[in-house]
């Protein structure tokens, strides 16, 4: 897996985009009929790439994302849904890292208490990532895209209680990555 090497902002803006592309990858795999893939087998892996995210919300995103990582390059399908999946694990991962450091400092008990319910929304996120992986190993895709959905509403519930709070949430780009 590759590691992304990148400032706070870019971090945080990656992260949301990253849920969405599990989802594309999930019904692009779906509409082909995927784990076989019939289609494919006449695209080489360097085109698979540029092939399957011309059909992802966030092309350009796809492109960087998949593009840079020199697994994804020899990918199949299959393949690059699990490389999503496991960079969006490793941005609720680090994302979820911050919000435990924030809630450490934190003297006010309103703030403390919005940040361990975004911990543990986050936990949650983790939680149906990791879920995912494992229907994606069992080839049951909409069931990836059921648990990707469901990490997404998680990552949002966190940004929300400050919004409903009227307090802003120091990390809501981190929200934008993974989820569009």
């Amino acid at each position: 897996m590759v590691r992304l090497q990148l400032t706070e902002d870019m971090a945080l803006d990656r992260k949301d985009r990253l849920t969405a592309l599990i989802i594309d990858i999930a019904f692009s795999g779906i509409y082909r009929k995927h784990p076989l893939c019939p289609q494919d087998r006449g695209i080489s892996t360097t085109d698979l790439i540029p092939s399957v995210c011309k059909k992802t919300i966030n092309q350009t995103f796809c492109l960087e994302i998949l593009g840079s990582n020199p697994e994804a390059k020899t990918a199949h399908l299959f393949t690059l849904e699990k490389i999503a999946i496991n960079l969006t694990i490793t941005q609720v991962n680090a994302t979820n890292d911050k919000i435990q450091s924030l809630l450490l400092k934190e003297k006010d008990p309103k703030l403390r208490n919005l940040y361990g319910n975004c911990s543990s929304n986050y936990e949650d996120a983790f939680a149906f990532l990791d879920q995912a992986n494992l229907y994606l190993q069992s080839k049951q895709f909409w069931e990836v895209i059921y648990s990707a959905r469901d990490a997404c509403q998680d990552i949002t519930f966190c940004e929300q209680s400050f919004k409903k709070a009227a307090l802003h949430f120091p990390l809501s780009k981190c929200t934008i990555e993974l989820l569009y």
